[in-house]
C-alpha cells in the first residue's frame, strides 16, 4: 500500500486551495486582474484549462506573472477555442519567440482577441511583434470579427 505523502490527494487539494480563489471568479466577471502574483508556469497553466471553458471573461490582466514560455503557450492553446477574451495583458512575464509564436499561430483562428500586450518582454523580437499586431489589425479578421460580434476594432495597435 501507498503511504498518504505518496496519495494525490493532497498535491490536488493544495492546488485547489490557490487556485480556486482565483479561478471562481473568472467564471462570472468581465475583466479579472492577476497581476503581479508570480504564478509562474504552473499557473498560466491552469488558467489555461480555465479559458478553455469560460465564456464571460473579456478582459485578462495578467501582467508581471512570470508565466513564462511553457505559460504562454498553454494559454495560446486555450485561446484557439476560447471565443469571449479580447484583451490580453502578458507585460512583463518572460514571454520569448516560442511563445510569441504560439500566440501568432493562436491568432490565425481566434477572431475574437483584438489586444496582446507583449510590452516588458524582452525575448520578443520586433519582427514577431509586428507580425502578432498585422495579424491583429487584419481588415478580414476584422470584418469575421465583426460578423461574429458585431464590434469593429478601430484602433491599431502600436
Amino acid at each position: 500500500t501507498r503511504s498518504r505523502s505518496t496519495r494525490p490527494w493532497p498535491l490536488f487539494c493544495k492546488f485547489m486551495c490557490m487556485y480556486i480563489p482565483i479561478l471562481f471568479p473568472m467564471l462570472f466577471s468581465p475583466c479579472f486582474s492577476l497581476g503581479i502574483n508570480d504564478i509562474g508556469p504552473a499557473g498560466g497553466v491552469a488558467l489555461a484549462d480555465a479559458l478553455r471553458v469560460n465564456t464571460t471573461l473579456i478582459n485578462l490582466d495578467l501582467a508581471s506573472n512570470n508565466i513564462g514560455t511553457e505559460g504562454t503557450v498553454a494559454l495560446a492553446n486555450a485561446l484557439k477555442v476560447n471565443t469571449a477574451l479580447s484583451v490580453l495583458s502578458l507585460f512583463g512575464n518572460n514571454v520569448v519567440s516560442r511563445g510569441t509564436k504560439a500566440l501568432i499561430k493562436m491568432l490565425k483562428t481566434n477572431t475574437t482577441l483584438t489586444v496582446i500586450d507583449l510590452l516588458g518582454n524582452a525575448g520578443v523580437c520586433e519582427k514577431l511583434r509586428a507580425e502578432m499586431n498585422d495579424l491583429l489589425w487584419d481588415p478580414a479578421r476584422e470584418a469575421a470579427r465583426e460578423a461574429a460580434t458585431g464590434q469593429w476594432n478601430d484602433t491599431k495597435p502600436a
